[in-house]
């Protein structure tokens, strides 16, 4: 009696084989003018989830096609919808604080301290103007720039101001400032519009 043995075929060969064919059947190409020239992975932990990434050439029309397939479901995926949901579920564990800070502020006493980087959301681009070509354009563009940022951080500034916090440095080329915050204020100032991200910059200070 004679036992057939089925061949094992690696994991990255048949995501290499899904791309291939979610290719061909998608944008109506035939098979054989397909090739994957270049193959990697992703991960998006909070979901989860493991992505094989594969870029497929067609070499008649010389164009190249992305296709994303989750490796625990052998599907093709939207990259975009799952980095969106990556990013509402970030939210939702981590507010705007960057991983680092969340796990400190867990373990901040009433009185300590941190110092923090606070970004601020950009600029309005209709408000920048456009890249110089000579010396005094640039410079002109430069204090035009500063100007826009230091109106972005005034708000914020006086925010902390309000509350007894003296800021540490506002940049003048980026909307960013740095201050010694207690818990709570991290907390609150994460809850401002303007806010887009917080992390600290390794300065503690703890009560005695």
């Amino acid at each position: 009696m004679s036992i057939s043995v089925l061949p094992i075929i690696p994991a990255a060969q048949l995501n290499r084989e899904k791309a291939m064919q979610y290719t061909s059947e998608t944008y109506g190409i035939s098979a054989d003018q397909l090739q994957s020239v270049y193959e990697t992975t992703r991960d998006l932990p909070l979901l989860n989830k493991h992505l094989y990434v594969a870029k497929v050439f067609d070499n008649q029309l010389r164009q190249t096609y992305t296709v994303y397939i989750d490796t625990a479901t052998g599907n093709q995926v939207d990259y975009n919808n799952l980095l969106r949901e990556e990013a509402r579920e970030y939210s939702k564990r981590y507010g705007k604080m960057s991983v680092d800070l969340f796990s400190h502020v867990q373990s901040m006493r009433t009185n300590d301290t941190v110092e923090v980087w606070i970004w601020l959301t950009p600029i309005n681009e209709a408000l920048v103007p456009p890249r110089a070509t000579g010396d005094k354009e640039a410079s002109q563009r430069t204090t035009q720039l500063k100007s826009l940022f230091a109106e972005k951080e005034e708000p914020i500034m006086a925010w902390l101001d309000n509350r007894g916090i003296k800021v540490t440095y506002a940049s003048r080329y980026a909307p960013l400032v740095f201050a010694n915050l207690p818990k709570q204020y991290i907390l609150e100032i994460q809850q401002l519009a303007d806010v887009a991200w917080l992390e600290m910059t390794g300065k503690l200070e703890l009560a005695g």
